[in-house]
């Protein structure tokens, strides 16, 4: 029997395999992350609408009782009713915030990154960005909130992403509260100091 052939490769020939290697891994992780930001997006949109719906869907059901109803207002069952209104009205916005939370820690991951630099050109004009800095996806959602989240696309999420970033860095130049510029409707998600502190011990 044939002794089988060792297969042997050059330096050259290894170096070019590994960087090829790289190369395929830094693909693959980028387009792993542009799935992600797509999902927690619309993950968001479908969490934020549902609140809003339940929401106005409690104040009907409200106001209809105290039209027709107002002498069984101080009835236990009326009264277990709303009180399990506002544990779903709680619940979902519970939600809401640990999602755009989540949201925050996937964008810093890939504010850190090097994939994101043709797709995310506004990061040129800043230094590095903190975790506190990604209140900046609030605008994220604000601008994809009309969207239909059945036909949002990856790039949707990273143009508004990128703009989002450009907005945010024109406040701190030009030393705006960046919270200022959003609608007081809008559920802002900030981050609670007090918190990050608390995790720090």
């Amino acid at each position: 029997m044939e002794k089988e052939n060792d297969f042997e490769l050059t330096n050259e020939e290894l170096k070019r395999f590994i960087k090829t290697q790289r190369k395929i891994y830094c693909l693959e992780e980028y387009y792993s992350l542009r799935r992600q930001l797509l999902n927690e997006v619309i993950k968001i949109i479908d969490l934020l609408q549902q609140l809003k719906l339940t929401i106005s869907n409690h104040k009907k059901i409200k106001k209809v009782i105290n039209k027709y109803a107002k002498q069984y207002k101080n009835e236990k069952d009326v009264k277990n009713l709303f009180i399990k209104l506002n544990r779903q009205e709680k619940m979902l916005g519970c939600n809401y915030i640990a999602s755009v939370m989540n949201f925050m820690e996937l964008v810093y991951n890939i504010l850190n990154t090097e994939y994101f630099e043709k797709d995310l050109t506004s990061m040129e004009e800043w230094y590095s960005f903190e975790f506190d800095d990604m209140i900046l996806v609030n605008d994220v959602i604000k601008n994809l909130l009309n969207f239909d989240t059945q036909n949002l696309t990856e790039q949707d999420v990273l143009k508004s992403l990128n703009y989002a970033i450009e907005k945010y860095i024109d406040c701190i130049n030009n030393d705006t509260n960046y919270i200022d510029t959003f609608d007081s409707s809008f559920p802002f998600v900030r981050i609670d100091k007090v918190e990050q502190e608390e995790d720090n011990e």
